[in-house]
């Protein structure tokens, strides 16, 4: 069994430090503030009997923050810091560190009840995740990751409504891209998302609602296309698009609709067809396709004057055909867009 021997000093100002010996080696030093000189009340340090390394610390500061760290050959490993006089806006931080010493990890309990956890990489912030483990505020979850040069490029929000939110940032901390999931089907809506250009200014956004009806609409260089797709009918197939441009100053200038009806065939061994109406236009790209080839003959702006048919059919078994007219579809689910 060791020898424990123990040695009281009092300093002028009134500290009482105690030192404690196991063999005659230090294992533990502490000192009592009895004449509150210091912003501390106390501080207890313990060693190794052998190599003589600091092992622990705990320091109560005359706020009634407690400190306590361990260490690892003499190397900080743990930091706890727990709020025991209600002084400060939190509860407890708690922070984890390597064999270098480097930060690894950080969890801080806040007055509120949030709940912040903080990993790094090398040192330097990674990730960031909040909970609202009290139901304090209107959500539930924030993750936030950071890049190698700390500028924010992610954050993921889950609201209490059930609304999930990610947003995705470029090297200046602009906004390249948000998104939007109903997950608690609280909304009329399911998905939404926005693509912003360079400079921050909006390129896009589409939207899908709960009857698979999406709205779409893209701007470049001051003109807006807007893509509207109805629902899918009971039958599975039938569904009607509208694409319908304006120019700067929100003025329409152009429009196409088309109607995919049963493409697969109605069983009843018709053939099945798509029928395009074509209101206006005046782009030569937008030469209507009968059977598969581009009619050289008749341009949308033949329908603006009304020399034209109101609608065409053609044989949606041709595929080359119908692709060519047919918009592409929204998010067909979640992982899509997240």
């Amino acid at each position: 069994m060791p020898v424990e021997t123990t040695r009281t000093v009092t300093a002028a100002d009134g500290r009482v430090t105690t030192f404690t010996y196991e063999d005659g080696r230090l294992v533990r030093k502490a000192t009592q503030d009895v004449g509150d000189v210091k912003g501390w009340t106390s501080i207890v340090c313990d060693y190794d009997p052998v190599t003589g390394h600091l092992i622990g610390l705990e320091r109560v500061g005359d706020d009634g923050v407690i400190r306590a760290e361990t260490y690892v050959d003499g190397q900080l490993s743990t930091r706890v810091l727990t709020d025991a006089g209600n002084a400060r806006a939190w509860d407890s931080i708690v922070k984890t560190y390597d064999a270098t010493g480097t930060i690894q990890s950080q969890q801080a309990t806040a007055d509120t009840g949030v709940v912040t956890q903080t990993r790094y990489d090398d040192g330097k912030r990674d990730i960031v995740i909040r909970t609202d483990a009290a139901d304090t505020f209107g959500w539930d979850r924030q993750a936030t990751a950071y890049d190698e040069d700390g500028t924010r490029r992610i954050l993921e929000r889950v609201a209490d409504n059930g609304v999930a939110t990610v947003n995705e940032y470029g090297q200046n901390g602009d906004i390249m891209f948000g998104g939007r999931i109903d997950m608690a089907d609280a909304f009329d809506w399911s998905q939404a998302f926005s693509i912003f250009n360079a400079d921050g200014s909006l390129y896009e956004t589409a939207t899908l609602d709960d009857d698979g009806s999406t709205v779409r609409e893209v701007w470049i260089d001051g003109m807006l296309r807007r893509t509207t797709q109805d629902s899918v009918a009971a039958n599975g197939y039938d569904r009607t698009t509208q694409i319908t441009d304006y120019d700067a100053d929100g003025v329409e200038v152009g429009q196409i609709t088309t109607t995919l009806s049963n493409p697969f065939g109605g069983g009843d061994g018709s053939d099945s067809e798509v029928i395009i109406g074509l209101p206006y236009g005046t782009d030569a790209r937008d030469r209507p396709i009968i059977d598969g080839v581009e009619d050289p003959e008749v341009l949308l702006s033949d329908f603006a004057s009304g020399s034209g048919p109101d609608t065409f059919r053609i044989d949606a078994d041709d595929w080359d055909a119908f692709d060519l007219i047919q918009p592409p579809y929204f998010m067909t689910d979640a992982t899509e867009v997240f």
